[in-house]
């Protein structure tokens, strides 16, 4: 993954990078970030939405969505100006 993740950097000199979903290869996944022309890896991270009992659970045993966790979601959104 590292190459085709480094040859993608040097493609699209425009763009930055995540890995999402990562588990047991976290290290290995921060360092491909980090190590990315120009620094535009932006890093890694784990969402696991319908995890029960976890930080970034979004969903009630219902499967409503919890309005206070969504609003986290809603903030980052607003302040890198992503679309919704």
């Amino acid at each position: 993954m590292e190459g085709e993740l480094y040859d993608l950097g040097m493609r699209y000199p425009k763009l930055s990078f995540i890995i999402a979903e990562v588990s047991y290869e976290t290290a290995d996944a921060n360092e491909i970030m980090h190590g990315l022309p120009k620094h535009r890896g932006l890093g890694t991270f784990i969402l696991e939405p319908t995890q029960r009992g976890n930080q970034q659970q979004l969903f009630d045993s219902s499967g409503a969505v919890i309005p206070e966790k969504m609003a986290l979601y809603n903030k980052v959104v607003k302040d890198y100006g992503l679309k919704q």
